[in-house]
């Protein structure tokens, strides 16, 4: 037996020790690193086996431990597709039953049972940046488990940051967001539905990212979080966007034109931007990093010229529509952390320390992140 089947029969020994949160948790990230095999940056990873051939290959052993991962794995499957639900089929006709020690909701899960879901809801930054999607379930030997997803609008409605914790719903949310600053995040009802199409969006789009995100739980927790959104209801839509809205935006140019004669073509190109790619796609809520974004990557700057926005962003703005702004981290420090820069969190790559708290490593009960509100004591895992 080769040295890496050794560390896998002694990862999952240590999850059996624990609840079914331990080992789902363990073959969601086995899984993950099967499907789509990355180091810790974001970089390919060679010579890893396909998880079919993983699975005919452990199936063939015959081996306890590494049975109790393949019927761990088998409701992550179901998530993926139709092959995929085939070999999860598969893996319960010859593994199931096998062994009389193992826990005995592994034997019992029946194909396609939904997870009881004990809440959802949302978490908005007032200006359109982010959202914060937190839904609790309960696993199927009773263990609470709270999935948190963090989106960013203003990047594109893409994952930042996600996680499942073995924490109950409404503890989790009350430590999450203890202290928050509600002048700036809204706790907020979504439909279930809704809650699920949203972000299914977000994990669509981080599919595409280059180069891949990844941080301590991410894409680690993917296949477990998938299996949570399963058991919610289809049917919902993704964030709506306020309609086009000719008269506004004109009162807009004019207030601006007023405030700054000659800046008419540069508010409409701002109005255009904004509607089209910030988060909130409403002309009169600009975030910081929707601003920061639109100076970086949108406006078409020539190298010639100086950059005759960057004074005008708020100015043009401010006159018409009491131009607000939220402190938040620069998208470029966020969207492509380094191992050590995720500083092993399972919350958010916006963690900052906070004045009091000097600490550059969280967890740590004093630090709160600066762009969702979420408090890092929530991190902790096992």
């Amino acid at each position: 037996m080769v040295r890496r089947d050794l560390d896998l029969i002694r990862n999952v020994d240590e999850s059996l020790r624990g609840d079914a949160y331990d080992l789902l948790t363990y073959a969601s990230r086995v899984l993950e690193m099967l499907a789509r095999p990355l180091d810790p940056n974001g970089n390919p990873v060679q010579g890893m086996p396909e998880v079919g051939e993983m699975v005919d290959r452990t199936l063939a052993d015959a081996v306890r431990q590494s049975d109790a991962l393949l019927l761990a794995m088998a409701p992550l499957l179901e998530t993926q597709g139709a092959s995929d639900t085939a070999l999860a089929a598969r893996i319960r006709e010859e593994a199931r039953g096998r062994w009389k020690t193992l826990p005995a909701w592994l034997d019992e899960l029946e194909p396609g049972t939904p997870l009881e879901i004990t809440g959802v809801t949302a978490i908005e930054h007032v200006l359109g940046a982010a959202s914060t999607i937190v839904i609790g379930a309960t696993l199927p030997d009773g263990t609470p488990a709270t999935a948190t997803v963090f989106i960013d609008r203003d990047g594109g409605h893409t994952i930042e940051d996600a996680f499942v914790a073995p924490e109950e719903f409404r503890s989790a949310l009350a430590a999450g967001t203890k202290g928050a600053d509600f002048g700036r995040f809204q706790i907020v009802d979504i439909d279930p539905a809704d809650a699920r199409e949203r972000v299914f969006a977000a994990l669509a789009a981080d599919l595409a990212l280059e180069p891949p995100l990844v941080t301590e739980t991410w894409p680690g927790h993917r296949s477990l979080l998938a299996w949570i959104l399963r058991s919610l209801p289809e049917g919902g839509s993704v964030a709506p966007r306020p309609a086009e809205d000719a008269a506004l935006d004109e009162q807009l140019v004019a207030a601006t034109e007023a405030a700054a004669p000659g800046t008419s073509d540069v508010a409409r190109l701002l109005i255009s931007l904004n509607r089209e790619r910030s988060g909130s796609g409403d002309p009169r809520l600009w975030s910081d990093s929707f601003v920061t974004d639109l100076l970086l990557d949108h406006l078409p700057f020539e190298t010639s010229t100086p950059r005759p926005c960057s004074s005008r962003c708020p100015r043009w703005s401010r006159p018409a529509t009491g131009w607000r702004a939220s402190p938040r981290a620069s998208p470029r420090t966020r969207s492509r952390p380094s191992r050590s820069s995720a500083a092993s969190t399972s919350i958010c790559r916006s963690w900052r320390p906070t004045a009091s708290c000097p600490t550059t490593t969280p967890p740590h009960t004093s630090s709160r992140c600066s762009r969702c509100g979420w408090v890092a004591a929530v991190t902790s895992t096992r």
